[in-house]
């Protein structure tokens, strides 16, 4: 390829191979933004691009062939994403900078030999401890270590700053140090012409929140744009739309995958970035209607996300004699004295589903880790975070509800079970329900 001047590339999100040699000896190559659908990366494809610095592997890279990267001397560190299944051989060789090699998930099923053929003394593999397959001290003949830290930045426009960061480091403090510099209140990121941006690293642990602020200015809109992040395998990261008491109002989106948010001129919003382990919630629904709940934040919590889009007969009333006539969508839940049509998932409510015929469902996402519920005056319909028995309130009206979908009936109840949906009555307004889960 006649390249000798090209500086960077972008690759379009409809590219899935980068080809055999597609920019070999491209010498005045700096970055390499790969499009997210990219699946394998051919032979000699960035052979001698000596002033490559920056290239992102997307999330859905699965190969790497044999001298991909060959002397790419500028080439200081690499992080493999978790899809990863194979490196070939001599795939980064005479790579004379590069001093780390970060993997995200568990090692690849083909390591072939040399892939890192000529590294220099200080070269190490870091591998999370949750990965499978490397080993300590040494792995194939590398270096190796534990990595438990991680972090995340956003690219800022419209304001004086252009990126903050966040993540986790098991050397950071609570007080200002250089792991750990911060606005007076932890959680909190005000952007806006007239503040700074904070970079907020936390002691490492199993689940994390970070309150942002994104307050715009009279003229100008400001846009949070992001990368596809690097963390520990089997955990989750993501951004969601809250107010200003952090309860959830909005879509959330994965930080792991490129995207962004605007927030326009005069407006100001508040988001969640919500750190936690992957898990997955299985349902087993039945033909007609069923009463589930989430005990899951959804990766994506979309309705049209969560579930297919012939789930109901929409446009077509049903009377299933107990509830009235319900205009049918894909999912119902109750506010205010109403059935309302669910635009997302929101945890711990309770859902009305109906299904022409019997249909799993997996929905994977964060776990909530609230323990309690907090009802409204009247009827409530609710699901519980886990299994347990229902705690006794005197401001509880009568009994606990669930739905048969075999019989297509009320049942009443004292136990509560994740995923399933609840009628529950209350006098008043703010009651809390404190649950404990089965020993």
């Amino acid at each position: 390829m006649n390249c000798a001047s090209l500086s960077s590339i972008i690759i379009p999100q409809k590219i899935t191979s980068i080809s055999s040699s597609l920019f070999s000896g491209c010498t005045s190559l700096i970055t390499v933004d790969l499009g997210d659908n990219t699946t394998q990366i051919g032979e000699y494809a960035f052979k001698n691009c000596i002033n490559l610095s920056e290239i992102n592997l997307p999330n859905k890279l699965t190969k790497i062939e044999n001298n991909a990267f060959y002397n790419c001397n500028s080439l200081t560190s690499i992080t493999f994403p978790s899809s990863l299944t194979t490196l070939e051989s001599f795939a980064f060789s005479n790579c004379d900078n590069l001093s780390s090699a970060i993997f995200s998930g568990h090692s690849p099923n083909f390591f072939e030999e040399n892939v890192f053929y000529g590294f220099i003394p200080e070269f190490t593999i870091y591998f999370y401890e949750t990965a499978n397959g490397f080993t300590i001290p040494t792995w194939n003949g590398y270096q190796t270590k534990i990595k438990t830290d991680w972090s995340s930045s956003m690219i800022v426009s419209g304001a004086n700053q252009e990126f903050f960061e966040f993540g986790m480091d098991s050397e950071a403090l609570d007080s200002y140090d250089e792991l750990d510099l911060i606005t007076e209140d932890e959680s909190l990121y005000t952007f806006h012409n007239n503040y700074s941006y904070s970079k907020d690293i936390r002691f490492f642990d199993d689940d994390e929140k970070w309150f942002v602020v994104v307050q715009a200015g009279s003229e100008t809109d400001i846009t949070l744009q992001w990368s596809g992040a690097t963390i520990p395998v089997e955990k989750v990261l993501l951004i969601c739309e809250v107010d200003i008491d952090g309860k959830l109002i909005g879509d959330t989106k994965s930080l792991l995958s490129n995207g962004s948010i605007t927030v326009v001129a005069n407006d100001t919003k508040y988001y969640s970035i919500i750190y936690g382990s992957s898990t997955i919630a299985e349902y087993s629904l039945l033909a007609g209607w069923n009463l589930i709940s989430f005990p899951l934040l959804p990766i994506e919590n979309a309705i049209a996300s969560v579930f297919d889009d012939g789930l109901g007969r929409n446009g077509r009333n049903l009377r299933d004699g107990m509830r009235g006539t319900v205009n049918i969508g894909s999912a119902w839940n109750w506010e205010n004295g109403q059935y309302v049509n669910a635009t997302k998932i929101v945890p711990l409510r309770g859902y009305w589903v109906y299904l022409d015929e019997n249909s799993s469902l997996n929905v994977s996402g964060i776990s909530t880790t609230e323990t309690s519920l907090t009802l409204d005056r009247g009827w409530n319909m609710i699901g519980p975070p886990f299994d347990g028995l229902l705690p006794s309130n005197s401001h509880l009206r009568g009994r606990c509800w669930y739905w048969v979908p075999p019989n297509s009936m009320y049942m009443s109840t004292e136990t509560l079970e994740d995923k399933k949906g609840y009628w529950l009555n209350s006098d008043a307004d703010g009651t809390v329900l404190d649950l404990t889960p089965f020993r």
